[in-house]
């Protein structure tokens, strides 16, 4: 069992009861994130949500300025625009499936994602507790599961120098950013 300023989390013999609760993971790329993410949402009910599919998914199928930003930003290994993602996740949150709580899986990579997240919550209706976990793992180890490893994940995009500048980005304001989590209202 978890719980913290009155947010818990019970296992049951029928999986684990997440009651109306946001549960996000943040992490360096291959520390875990998309793994735990699916895992949680698998035995929880809730309904896994991924900033990383939705980009990819945009990049592959969207004709607009949207799905042209996201070929770009693959392209080039940078994060997308703070506040295009948090459009796509308000769009995203906004449908019924999510209004009990979701498992989150790569967002809060920018000061700006954080600081725009309550009021994007906000205005999709999804104002709720938030709990979020940050996994770590070597520098060295990430890399060997993304790209050097027999069984890596190698996406478009997954060479050492991609994942490197990947890294870089994640790392930048890591503190400040972690700070800003800890200190928002109901996180």
């Amino acid at each position: 069992m978890f719980s913290h300023e009155g947010v818990s989390i019970t296992e049951t013999g029928e999986g684990l009861k997440l009651g109306k609760l946001i549960v996000g993971f943040i992490g360096p790329e291959g520390s875990g994130k998309t793994t735990m993410a699916k895992k949680l949402s698998e035995i929880s009910g809730k309904p896994y949500i991924s900033t990383g599919e939705t980009v990819r998914d945009l990049a592959e199928n969207d004709n607009t300025e949207y799905g042209e930003a996201c070929r770009n930003i693959l392209k080039e290994g940078k994060y997308l625009n703070p506040n295009m993602i948090l459009a796509f996740l308000e769009k995203r949150l906004s449908k019924e499936d999510s209004k009990d709580g979701f498992v989150l899986d790569g967002t809060f990579r920018t000061i700006e994602e954080i600081s725009g997240f309550q009021e994007m919550l906000k205005r999709a209706g999804r104002t709720m507790p938030l709990v979020v976990f940050h996994l770590r793992i070597p520098g060295w180890m990430g890399m060997d599961r993304l790209v050097q490893k027999e069984n890596a994940r190698k996406r478009a995009g997954d060479t050492i120098e991609g994942v490197l500048s990947r890294l870089s980005l994640y790392y930048s304001q890591i503190g400040q950013r972690a700070s800003l989590i800890r200190n928002q209202e109901h996180w």
